[in-house]
């Protein structure tokens, strides 16, 4: 019979895959999301944020929750990581929408130049021409850019 030596505790295939802690934080966070207790919400969630336990989607009920509770630095933060987060899950509409979201948020704080690199970032993921929702979000930011220019 062989013997196998012991595992190092060090070793990270010794340490649990997450914490029990954190996925709890989530799953209050995501229940009090639903619940609309925005205070509740952000703080939850930013803590299962700190122990990276938040996929894409997480992270937008996470801005949901920033903009609620009138944090926007934090908001339009949390959505440029949940838009590349959602590139990084493969989902390029849902990314692409993101940045409409994000470019949204920049146009109407008076930053035309990034507001419009959000708008590109869109467009590169899905395309400048379609049929889909997405599409239809760019379509509505490019009107505001020429709206503001004065076409």
């Amino acid at each position: 019979m062989t013997e196998v030596a012991p595992v190092p505790a060090s070793d990270p295939s010794t340490v649990p895959a997450s914490d029990p802690s954190t996925d709890d934080d989530r799953s209050r966070g995501l229940a009090a999301l639903e619940r609309h207790e925005w205070p509740e919400a952000f703080r939850l969630l930013s803590q299962a944020d700190a122990a990276g336990t938040l996929s894409a989607q997480d992270l937008e009920g996470l801005a949901q929750s920033a903009f609620f509770t009138a944090q926007p630095d934090h908001e339009i933060e949390i959505l440029e990581r949940a838009f590349a987060a959602h590139q990084a899950e493969s989902d390029p509409h849902r990314a692409a929408f993101i940045a409409v979201s994000v470019a949204e948020k920049y146009f109407f704080m008076g930053n035309f130049v990034i507001s419009g690199s959000w708008i590109r970032r869109a467009e590169k993921l899905i395309g400048a021409e379609g049929d889909t929702y997405v599409h239809g979000y760019i379509a509505m930011a490019r009107s505001w850019v020429a709206r503001g220019s004065g076409d």
